[in-house]
Protein backbone atom coordinates (compact mmCIF):
# COMPACT_ATOMS: atom_id res chain seq x y z
CA UNK A 1 0.00 0.00 0.00
CA UNK A 2 1.40 3.49 -0.81
CA UNK A 3 1.62 6.32 0.98
CA UNK A 4 -1.08 8.36 -0.58
CA UNK A 5 -3.69 5.24 -0.47
CA UNK A 6 -2.46 4.86 3.64
CA UNK A 7 -3.06 8.65 4.01
CA UNK A 8 -6.74 8.28 2.33
CA UNK A 9 -7.83 5.04 4.46
CA UNK A 10 -6.11 6.79 7.50
CA UNK A 11 -8.01 10.46 7.08
CA UNK A 12 -11.60 8.22 6.41
CA UNK A 13 -11.23 6.79 9.86
CA UNK A 14 -10.09 9.66 11.82
CA UNK A 15 -13.15 11.60 10.13
CA UNK A 16 -15.57 9.01 10.97
CA UNK A 17 -14.06 9.27 14.55
CA UNK A 18 -14.56 12.50 15.11
CA UNK A 19 -17.60 12.66 13.29
CA UNK A 20 -19.48 10.77 15.75
CA UNK A 21 -18.31 12.51 18.77
CA UNK A 22 -21.28 14.88 19.93
CA UNK A 23 -21.26 18.63 19.59
CA UNK A 24 -19.38 18.19 16.44
CA UNK A 25 -20.09 20.81 13.46
CA UNK A 26 -21.35 19.23 10.53
CA UNK A 27 -18.04 19.03 7.75
CA UNK A 28 -18.31 21.43 5.07
CA UNK A 29 -18.18 19.44 1.70
CA UNK A 30 -14.49 21.03 0.32
CA UNK A 31 -14.84 19.51 -3.51
CA UNK A 32 -15.81 23.20 -4.43
CA UNK A 33 -12.04 24.43 -3.86
CA UNK A 34 -11.40 21.41 -6.69
CA UNK A 35 -12.79 24.11 -9.21
CA UNK A 36 -9.84 26.07 -8.56
CA UNK A 37 -6.41 26.02 -10.15
CA UNK A 38 -3.37 25.67 -8.57
CA UNK A 39 -1.42 27.67 -7.09
CA UNK A 40 -4.26 29.70 -6.04
CA UNK A 41 -6.23 26.76 -4.57
CA UNK A 42 -3.22 26.22 -1.99
CA UNK A 43 -3.41 30.20 -1.26
CA UNK A 44 -7.43 29.75 -0.37
CA UNK A 45 -7.03 26.95 1.32
CA UNK A 46 -4.33 28.32 2.85
CA UNK A 47 -6.54 31.05 4.41
CA UNK A 48 -9.58 28.93 4.73
CA UNK A 49 -7.33 26.84 7.27
CA UNK A 50 -6.84 30.36 9.48
CA UNK A 51 -3.26 31.11 8.19
CA UNK A 52 -1.24 34.42 8.64
CA UNK A 53 0.00 36.16 5.58
CA UNK A 54 3.65 35.40 7.26
CA UNK A 55 2.61 31.64 7.53
CA UNK A 56 1.41 31.57 4.07
CA UNK A 57 4.26 33.52 2.60
CA UNK A 58 6.82 31.60 4.74
CA UNK A 59 5.00 28.11 2.95
CA UNK A 60 4.21 29.08 -0.30
CA UNK A 61 7.26 30.61 -2.26
CA UNK A 62 5.34 31.51 -4.70
CA UNK A 63 2.63 33.43 -2.75
CA UNK A 64 2.50 37.44 -3.23
CA UNK A 65 1.04 39.83 -0.62
CA UNK A 66 -1.75 40.76 -3.16
CA UNK A 67 -2.34 36.80 -3.28
CA UNK A 68 -2.81 36.88 0.66
CA UNK A 69 -5.31 39.87 0.56
CA UNK A 70 -7.21 38.50 -1.76
CA UNK A 71 -6.37 41.53 -4.47
CA UNK A 72 -4.53 39.77 -7.46
CA UNK A 73 -5.37 39.62 -10.72
CA UNK A 74 -4.52 35.72 -9.89
CA UNK A 75 -6.67 35.62 -7.05
CA UNK A 76 -9.99 37.31 -8.27
CA UNK A 77 -11.11 34.77 -11.18
CA UNK A 78 -10.11 31.80 -8.48
CA UNK A 79 -12.76 33.53 -6.01
CA UNK A 80 -14.74 33.32 -8.70
CA UNK A 81 -14.55 29.76 -9.30
CA UNK A 82 -15.15 29.18 -5.93
CA UNK A 83 -18.12 30.88 -5.59
CA UNK A 84 -19.66 29.34 -8.85
CA UNK A 85 -18.50 25.70 -7.99
CA UNK A 86 -20.28 26.63 -4.10
CA UNK A 87 -23.32 27.68 -6.04
CA UNK A 88 -22.77 24.50 -8.68
CA UNK A 89 -21.24 21.09 -7.22
CA UNK A 90 -20.16 19.75 -10.34
CA UNK A 91 -18.35 22.71 -11.31
CA UNK A 92 -14.64 21.11 -10.45
CA UNK A 93 -15.33 18.36 -12.86
CA UNK A 94 -13.30 19.01 -15.68
CA UNK A 95 -14.24 15.71 -18.20
CA UNK A 96 -12.48 17.05 -21.10
CA UNK A 97 -13.61 16.75 -24.96
CA UNK A 98 -16.27 14.55 -25.72
CA UNK A 99 -15.48 11.70 -27.77
CA UNK A 100 -17.04 11.40 -30.75
CA UNK A 101 -18.50 7.73 -31.23
CA UNK A 102 -18.40 5.41 -34.30
CA UNK A 103 -21.72 5.28 -36.14
CA UNK A 104 -23.37 1.67 -36.39
CA UNK A 105 -26.05 -0.13 -35.32
CA UNK A 106 -25.94 -1.12 -31.87
CA UNK A 107 -27.71 -4.10 -31.86
CA UNK A 108 -25.68 -5.74 -34.20
CA UNK A 109 -23.68 -7.76 -32.83
CA UNK A 110 -20.76 -7.11 -35.01
CA UNK A 111 -20.53 -3.62 -34.16
CA UNK A 112 -17.76 -3.00 -31.68
CA UNK A 113 -18.63 -1.16 -28.05
CA UNK A 114 -18.28 2.21 -28.70
CA UNK A 115 -17.02 2.80 -24.86
CA UNK A 116 -13.86 0.71 -26.12
CA UNK A 117 -12.97 3.11 -28.96
CA UNK A 118 -13.89 6.35 -26.92
CA UNK A 119 -10.58 8.57 -25.70
CA UNK A 120 -11.21 8.80 -22.38
CA UNK A 121 -8.87 11.27 -20.77
CA UNK A 122 -6.39 10.14 -18.32
CA UNK A 123 -7.61 12.44 -15.23
CA UNK A 124 -10.88 10.83 -14.90
CA UNK A 125 -9.55 8.43 -12.30
CA UNK A 126 -8.17 11.31 -10.22
CA UNK A 127 -11.25 13.34 -10.39
CA UNK A 128 -13.17 9.87 -9.03
CA UNK A 129 -10.49 9.65 -6.40
CA UNK A 130 -11.05 13.31 -5.31
CA UNK A 131 -14.84 12.96 -5.34
CA UNK A 132 -14.34 9.41 -3.17
CA UNK A 133 -12.00 10.49 -0.50
CA UNK A 134 -13.98 13.83 -0.17
CA UNK A 135 -12.04 13.55 3.92
CA UNK A 136 -8.51 14.42 2.86
CA UNK A 137 -8.66 17.95 2.40
CA UNK A 138 -10.92 17.92 5.83
CA UNK A 139 -8.10 16.59 7.54
CA UNK A 140 -5.28 19.05 6.35
CA UNK A 141 -7.00 22.07 6.39
CA UNK A 142 -9.92 24.09 8.33
CA UNK A 143 -11.48 23.58 11.39
CA UNK A 144 -11.99 19.78 11.05
CA UNK A 145 -8.08 19.29 10.85
CA UNK A 146 -7.05 16.70 14.09
CA UNK A 147 -4.65 18.40 16.80
CA UNK A 148 -2.00 16.32 15.74
CA UNK A 149 -2.18 17.27 12.50
CA UNK A 150 -2.76 20.97 12.52
CA UNK A 151 1.03 21.00 14.74
CA UNK A 152 2.44 19.84 11.37
CA UNK A 153 3.35 23.23 9.32
CA UNK A 154 1.58 24.49 6.36
CA UNK A 155 4.52 23.81 4.03
CA UNK A 156 4.36 20.12 5.32
CA UNK A 157 0.34 19.69 5.15
CA UNK A 158 -0.19 21.25 1.62
CA UNK A 159 2.98 19.04 -0.07
CA UNK A 160 0.32 16.10 1.51
CA UNK A 161 -2.68 17.56 -0.07
CA UNK A 162 -0.75 17.91 -3.78
CA UNK A 163 0.25 14.44 -3.52
CA UNK A 164 -2.60 12.89 -1.93
CA UNK A 165 -5.67 15.03 -3.25
CA UNK A 166 -3.98 16.81 -6.44
CA UNK A 167 -1.76 13.92 -7.29
CA UNK A 168 0.77 16.08 -8.57
CA UNK A 169 3.92 14.20 -9.44
CA UNK A 170 6.63 14.27 -7.13
CA UNK A 171 9.06 16.66 -9.62
CA UNK A 172 5.99 19.42 -9.83
CA UNK A 173 5.64 19.39 -5.89
CA UNK A 174 9.17 19.76 -6.14
CA UNK A 175 9.23 22.68 -8.32
CA UNK A 176 5.89 24.15 -6.69
CA UNK A 177 6.45 23.84 -3.46
CA UNK A 178 10.60 24.17 -3.32
CA UNK A 179 10.93 20.97 -1.64
CA UNK A 180 13.21 17.46 -1.96
CA UNK A 181 12.25 14.39 -2.02
CA UNK A 182 12.96 13.54 1.30
CA UNK A 183 10.69 16.44 2.45
CA UNK A 184 7.83 15.16 0.51
CA UNK A 185 8.15 11.62 2.15
CA UNK A 186 8.55 12.68 5.39
CA UNK A 187 5.14 15.32 5.30
CA UNK A 188 3.89 12.39 4.52
CA UNK A 189 4.79 10.14 7.13
CA UNK A 190 4.67 12.61 9.45
CA UNK A 191 0.74 13.12 8.35
CA UNK A 192 0.52 9.26 8.48
CA UNK A 193 1.73 9.37 12.16
CA UNK A 194 -0.56 12.09 13.09
CA UNK A 195 -3.56 10.20 12.03
CA UNK A 196 -2.70 7.03 14.04
CA UNK A 197 -1.01 5.15 11.44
Amino acid sequence: MSLSQRIRILSEAAFTRQSRQPGNPPAPDMRPFLSVQLPERMVLLALYDGQSMEEIKAAYPWAKETDVRLTSHRIQPAIADLIAAVHDPTAWIRPGPIPEVEAGDLTDPDTPDPINHRRIPADVETQLRQAFFPSVPLMLFGAHVPPEVGAISLQHRAVVYLVVVVELPWSEVMRMMGCSKRQIHNSLVEVIEALGG
